[in-house]
């Protein structure tokens, strides 16, 4: 017996469009998003030396930062927290230091990192990503800062932001992170990373400091402090078997196979039990009705 041939396009521009958005919302998804900011550093914007946006340490108040300079083992370390029934993937973090009189026309040479579960120095606590040696830094920048005593602005101490590559996932959860730095090349003194710094709020957190011998202590001025850092995340890339999948669909629903109607197809059937089915593909580039073979 002949075999029964059936076809069918459907309209493939509106299908070209659709595909079309869909990458385009996969691609954007991709782009780094800041997820987490663990609190400010300027309080004086417009208000520093020159104009430049000022970090202004509060009378009664006397520590300008903590040493976190690779070259002399000295780190420090902050945690952040991911809300109950999310799972973020961190691609980037943010740091700020300073370094004192360093040139601003260079940013800093270098960033290690390592990701916590736990407390840093605390037992039970494990590294889950990154290490003490590994450069992971991507980029960083003279900000138009400067860190000093609040009504007496100078140029000692330029901030910078530190930026990193980082590639992790994590579920919800509190995480620690502990980092140092490595300062503009000719710069005088190791770099510091500023505290967190509120007017009227000498309590922001609850940062460590680790001195060179490796002892981890907590950050205090007059009350515990915290540090000013950033954590940037994205949306999973799709797996090579799901963009094979919508790419498939996308194809096929673009040629599209057309039945003839179910009680047309059940008539057919009944009358012709052994009858051979086969299916013609066929596409119409304009997006008009196929007449069929």
């Amino acid at each position: 017996m002949r075999p029964q041939i059936y076809s069918y396009v459907c309209n493939l521009p509106a299908i070209l469009i659709f595909v079309g958005n869909l990458i385009a919302a996969t691609l954007s998804a991709q782009v780094s998003t800041l997820s987490y900011d663990n609190g400010p550093f300027i309080n004086r914007p417009g208000s520093g030396p020159g104009g430049a946006d000022g970090s202004a340490i509060q009378d009664g108040m006397g520590i300008f930062g903590w040493s976190a300079a690779q070259s002399h083992g000295t780190r420090v370390a902050d945690d952040f927290a991911i809300p109950t029934g999310e799972t973020w993937t961190l691609s980037k973090v943010r740091f700020f230091g300073y370094c004192p009189l360093a040139a601003t026309d260079s940013g800093f040479s270098g960033l290690t990192l390592q990701i916590w579960a736990g407390q840093p120095g605390v037992a039970d606590s494990h590294v889950l990503w990154g290490g003490m040696t590994a450069n992971i830094l991507t980029g960083s920048a003279f900000m138009d800062a400067y860190c000093y005593q609040d009504g007496s602005p100078d140029t000692v101490r330029p901030i910078f932001w530190v930026d990193g590559s980082v590639n992790i996932t994590l579920g919800a959860g509190t995480y620690w992170l502990d980092w140092a730095f490595l300062g503009p090349v000719g710069a005088y003194g190791p770099p510091f990373q500023m505290p967190i710094n509120i007017d009227s709020e000498t309590t922001t957190g609850n940062a460590l400091s680790m001195s060179y011998i490796g002892s981890w202590s907590a950050a205090t001025d007059v009350g515990p402090q915290g540090f000013p850092f950033q954590v940037f995340t994205v949306v999973p890339e799709p797996s090579t078997a799901s963009l094979a999948l919508a790419l498939g669909l996308a194809f096929f629903g673009a040629r599209g196979v057309r039945m003839p109607s179910k009680q047309g197809l059940t008539n057919r059937i009944a009358a012709n039990p052994a009858m051979t089915r086969r299916l013609h593909i066929g596409c119409d580039w304009r997006g008009v009705a196929d007449p069929g073979r």
